[in-house]
């Protein structure tokens, strides 16, 4: 392990991670059970995100060099590569064709024989059937990531977050806090298991440019068989690279990506067609987010049944469960701790415009 991957995983377990639910009952089902679900990642919103791709024209050129060797290719290269933007094998079909211009007499004789008793035809599609396996398989090791989104932002500093992927505020929000002690998990060594899992974080980078794809380098590429693709180092790094890689546009989330492959050494308590879920008993504060409008009299008139729920959650696991009401009178998160009681929790002074309050 590198040195800054090392500082990277101490970062992880000291700096607080966050996560929004919408408060369906799988979420309390799966929270309760020490658990978090990890989503493939082509169920995603954004359908660019975890995009690897291949290069068709440098695909072309590599298939070809592989089929008449190094030393016809590069004779190839310097006689019908006119510029870079065209393509070898279509200069091919050029001077190939019974009714085309004559091959040039600066090649050499065993090229020239090699350039007329080959099929082209057949060769081109050899090679776009071979091109469309290999992104059938680098597509499948992309769906068999599974992914489970956090961010740095604490909930009271992110109003946007909360309308977005807390469901619209009637939802609630998670601290995770992966520094604390876990021994209830079976058959994994605590330092272990909380090793493996900060191993498996990767922070989101943002980048400007609207194709987030990465490059795959086609020589590399063909040197791996078709049938062993799933099991490349080499793509599989990519693969994950890319699922860490986001448009600017998304960059006020500071995201934060559990990213783990469905077939990795670890203990996988359930499978969907959607992800899986593994043992994650980090959760230690549930967040809630009352309506303002409603006279803070009784407190069940104050919360939703999501809300109720997600206090007797944190009552069960014996965790800290706190309000967050927005208030406009004082332009900020007013913080009220509702369990354990008595409500002891200093108010939370967050500024805010007006503007950035959807109530």
């Amino acid at each position: 392990m590198t040195v800054n991957r090392y500082g990277y995983m101490l970062d992880m377990l000291y700096h607080p991670i966050y996560s929004f639910f919408k408060g369906k009952p799988y979420d309390f089902y799966t929270l309760e059970n020490g658990e978090i679900f990890l989503s493939y990642s082509n169920t995603f919103n954004d359908k660019f995100e975890g995009s690897v791709s291949i290069d068709y024209k440098e695909f072309e050129e590599q298939c070809l060099r592989l089929f008449v060797g190094d030393a016809f290719f590069k004779e190839l290269v310097d006689r019908f590569k006119f510029c870079k933007d065209v393509r070898i094998l279509g200069s091919i079909f050029v001077y190939t064709t019974p009714n085309g211009p004559t091959i040039p007499n600066n090649i050499s004789e065993e090229l020239k024989k090699l350039l007329l008793k080959t099929d082209w035809m057949s060769f081109e599609s050899r090679v776009k059937n071979k091109y469309k396996r290999y992104n059938q398989e680098i597509d499948k090791v992309r769906k068999s990531f599974g992914i489970k989104c956090f961010t740095k932002f604490s909930p009271e500093e992110n109003s946007i977050m909360w309308a977005f992927y807390g469901n619209n505020y009637k939802g609630f929000n998670c601290y995770f806090d992966l520094a604390k002690t876990v021994y209830d998990i079976p058959s994994i060594r605590c330092d272990k298991y909380g090793k493996f899992i900060c191993e498996h974080f990767e922070k989101v980078r943002y980048k400007r440019n609207f194709n987030t794809c990465i490059q795959i380098d086609s020589k590399k590429l063909l040197d791996i068989p078709i049938n062993e693709v799933k099991k490349s180092p080499y793509i599989i790094k990519l693969v994950r690279k890319a699922l860490s890689i986001k448009q600017s546009q998304w960059s006020n989330e500071e995201e934060i990506r559990l990213i783990i492959k469905d077939d990795e050494n670890i203990e996988i308590t359930e499978r969907t067609k959607k992800g899986f879920k593994i043992k994650f008993p980090y959760l230690s504060t549930i967040y809630f987010c009352g309506n303002r409008k409603i006279p803070l009299i009784l407190d069940q008139n104050r919360d939703t049944i999501i809300h109720n729920k997600a206090k007797s959650l944190a009552k069960k696991l014996q965790l800290c469960c706190i309000r967050l009401t927005p208030s406009r009178e004082h332009n900020r998160f007013d913080a009220e701790q509702v369990y354990p009681y008595p409500y002891e929790h200093p108010h939370m002074e967050i500024i805010y415009s007006e503007d950035d309050i959807p109530f």
